[in-house]
Order: structure tokens, then C-alpha cells, then sequence
């Protein structure tokens, strides 16, 4: 980068920089579904996926906007997974 030019038609000389992704949901169905986003724009979740909503779960790039790692979705994944099995089994248990 040697130089940035603004919309005013204004310039900076530089010698380089460092550029910043806005980081968004792709979809809006979270929001469809009444769900709750946490500040960074990600669905708001506890520690097992579970959302403000009984019965939907999020995990990975829906729940956490920063640059993502397949390991950690998938991490994530279990842990929601984790939690859809122990509200069936608490369910199944307390019928």
C-alpha cells in the first residue's frame, strides 16, 4: 500500500496497513426465530448452544462472530449436541 485515497477525494501517504473485517451474520434466521444476539452480533447461547428460545440451539459461526476455526465450530457443535441429549434425557426422566 503506498497510498489511501477517501471518498473527499483527500490522500494518505502510507507504507502499509492493516485492514479490519466487518464480521456479520449471513443470515438473518436467528432473528426469524425470535433468538437473542450477543454484542459481537452472534446468537446468544449458554455454554450448551441453548438460546433464549426452548428447543433451538446454535453453535460455530452462529453463535460467536470472530475469524472462525473449524475446530472450534466443531467443538461448539458437541457441546450443543451435549445439551440437546441432556434436555431429552431430563425430559424423559422427570415424565
Amino acid at each position: 500500500m503506498e497510498k489511501i485515497i477517501f471518498e473527499n477525494g483527500e490522500s494518505v501517504l502510507r507504507k502499509g496497513g492493516f485492514v479490519m473485517p466487518q464480521l456479520i451474520q449471513a443470515s438473518d434466521f436467528g432473528k426469524q426465530l425470535g433468538c437473542e444476539y450477543n454484542p459481537l452480533g452472534g446468537i446468544a447461547v449458554d455454554s450448551f448452544g441453548r438460546t433464549n428460545i426452548h428447543g433451538i440451539y446454535a453453535a460455530g459461526d452462529a453463535s460467536v462472530i470472530a475469524p472462525a476455526q473449524v475446530i472450534i465450530a466443531a467443538a461448539e457443535g458437541v457441546r450443543a449436541a451435549a445439551g440437546v441429549n441432556m434436555n431429552l434425557t431430563q425430559k424423559e426422566f422427570l415424565e
